[in-house]
């Protein structure tokens, strides 16, 4: 708060009382985080728990993309993103007479595990196959067979080839950083 005054020889003295608020904030949310590349989420932004139209979206993604979307929020606060890149995005909203907000979120490719649809006998090589959401072969994912201490990456080719000793029923579980891990039964 500021008290202003203007004052001279001949005039009446005026006061005033200038009050200076602060802008609000904005608040950002995601729909889903992780999020799958490719899946759609929602943007909402609020202020002050209201939704908060024509707000400007920028997505920043790891490695310093930013990419400044040409929609802005809908009526209801709202935007829908697809992100087409696995890592961690920061979205940013922006609005006059508003201070930003944002709002950090991370990207995760999905595997496909093809285990042997024959039953395994012991002793017999098995391979397992593993791809990306876009078909695409995995190398380097971790991969190991629950209740054994059989494991290892896979190929350049996402093959994975191992051997069970003993009979039973068992779970592969694969691994890899910017992916969802998944598991899948093997018997």
């Amino acid at each position: 708060t500021y008290s202003i005054s203007a004052t001279g020889d001949g005039f009446t003295d005026t006061f005033y009382t200038l009050t200076v608020a602060e802008k609000p904030t904005l608040s950002v949310s995601v729909s889903k985080d992780p999020v799958d590349v490719g899946e759609p989420l929602t943007v909402t932004v609020t202020s002050n728990g209201n939704p908060v139209s024509g707000a400007t979206i920028k997505m920043s993604h790891t490695g310093g993309l930013v990419e400044t979307l040409t929609q802005k929020t809908a009526s209801d606060g709202t935007l829908t993103y697809t992100p087409g890149e696995t890592g961690e995005y920061t979205v940013r909203a922006s609005k006059t007479d508003h201070e930003d907000g944002t709002q950090v979120f991370t990207v995760k490719d999905t595997f496909q595990v093809s285990v042997p649809s024959e039953e395994i006998k012991r002793g017999q090589s098995a391979t397992i196959t593993v791809r990306n959401k876009a078909g695409n072969p995995v190398s380097g994912a971790s991969v190991s067979i629950e209740g054994t201490s059989k494991g290892g990456v896979t190929d350049s080719e996402g093959k994975f080839t191992f051997t069970i000793d003993e009979v039973g029923e068992y779970t592969v579980k694969v691994t890899k950083m910017g992916f969802t891990d998944a598991t899948v039964p093997l018997t």
